[in-house]
């Protein structure tokens, strides 16, 4: 399944869905982005319905309600999301990222050896 980059507004969709880790009907995705932004009844449908349209959400008609479900993991478009992160501002090096967080904000020593035992795990896992 292609995974496409989404617009923040329907990010925060996805993310109100993902959280409630079960079908979600429609009055409950509305109700928190109203909370949550102020958002319409209408602007919710909408983002739904691109969101649909991008496979990114199944619906389910149960009674007078529809229910999303998500068809793309939150944990793989988190990955997909990093990928693009990493080769857009780094190359994809993660070296180069973690020389430039150096540089910005300079790691405490507890820091640097975290990051040298997960190095470390990393290299006894090759």
């Amino acid at each position: 399944m292609q995974i496409s980059k989404l617009p923040y507004s329907e990010l925060q969709v996805m993310q109100f869905i993902w959280s409630q880790n079960k079908k979600t009907p429609s009055k409950d995705v509305i109700l928190e982005m109203e909370e949550k932004n102020s958002w319409k009844q209408t602007t919710t449908l909408t983002l739904i319905s691109r969101l649909i349209k991008r496979d990114f959400l199944s619906v389910e008609k149960i009674g007078r309600y529809s229910y999303y479900e998500p068809k793309i993991a939150e944990k793989d478009y988190i990955q997909f999301e990093t990928n693009n992160f990493m080769d857009t501002f780094y190359q994809g090096s993660l070296k180069n990222m973690l020389s430039l967080l150096n540089d910005n904000h300079k790691m405490k020593k507890d820091e640097l050896e975290d990051i040298q035992e997960w190095l470390e795990n990393l290299k006894e896992d090759k």
